[in-house]
């Protein structure tokens, strides 16, 4: 039997997703009460940066993620602005405005956002001068999207922002879903031509419409510590599941 593994403090999303796992008949264990037992058969797992490292460790597991330069490396006309990664040591040589956010998704140990200078990070104390940073060109997007990626296909999808303001509601409360398929699924489809060797087997994409230039990726993240937003979470299980990329046991003992 499969077993859902949630750490997330996420409530809005991991109590959804608990629901949905329930109802296809899996076990849903909090990782506290998951790394004392032995489980059989596959893991599925939802978590939080802060304890993902943690389960893996335990339960033997590795999960899919996208590289942490993967939006730098994509061609122009996916991103439509200079996005490079470098490190907080070279930050001291920018002098102007940018979007600047830690690269690697497990240690933010600083908010995303846009900084007139790198003396404007807060917490900078708290990473050495290798740590990795993306740095990106300030653009406003005017809607934007997550998508759930399997593969070249779109598992699972949610409108989240519209003129820099939230417009999701959590699925089934009476929202109106956009047909994301029909609006983006030929920009995945683009995505995944240009750079299938690049992406993983399982990721999520926020994608948005940069006003005079087009739709463009906004940011990619693992799916196992991705809010959920208005995506309906039985389809959100079908890509956490495939972000399970090695299970090389059946049997998971405890660590001691």
């Amino acid at each position: 039997m499969t077993t859902l593994v949630v750490s997330s403090l996420d409530l809005r999303a991991a109590r959804p997703l608990r629901l949905a796992a329930e109802k296809r008949g899996w076990k849903v264990m909090d990782f506290d009460k998951a790394r004392r037992r032995t489980l059989r058969g596959p893991i599925v797992v939802y978590s939080g940066t802060d304890w993902v490292d943690a389960i893996c460790r335990n339960l033997s597991i590795t999960l899919d993620e996208p590289a942490w330069d993967l939006l730098a490396r994509l061609p122009y006309g996916l991103r439509l602005r200079h996005v490079e990664m470098t490190t907080a040591e070279a930050l001291n040589h920018y002098s102007k405005r940018q979007f600047i956010k830690p690269a690697d998704p497990r240690r933010r140990v600083f908010d995303a956002g846009v900084y007139e200078s790198y003396e404007r990070i807060p917490r900078r104390e708290l990473f050495a001068e290798n740590f990795p940073i993306l740095v990106s060109e300030p653009v406003e997007f005017v809607a934007e999207y997550r998508l759930f990626i399997v593969g070249a296909r779109i598992a699972a999808s949610s409108p989240y922002m519209l003129s820099g303001r939230p417009i999701w509601k959590p699925f089934g409360s009476g929202g109106k879903p956009a047909d994301v398929k029909q609006l983006l699924g030929g920009f995945v489809l683009r995505l995944n031509a240009a750079c299938e060797s690049l992406l993983p087997g399982a990721y999520v994409v926020d994608v948005g419409l940069i006003e005079g230039r087009g739709w463009a990726v906004v940011e990619f993240n693992p799916v196992w510590c991705s809010g959920i937003l208005g995506a309906k979470p039985d389809d959100v299980l079908n890509a956490l599941q495939a972000a399970v990329i090695s299970t090389p046991r059946t049997t998971y003992p405890p660590e001691v």
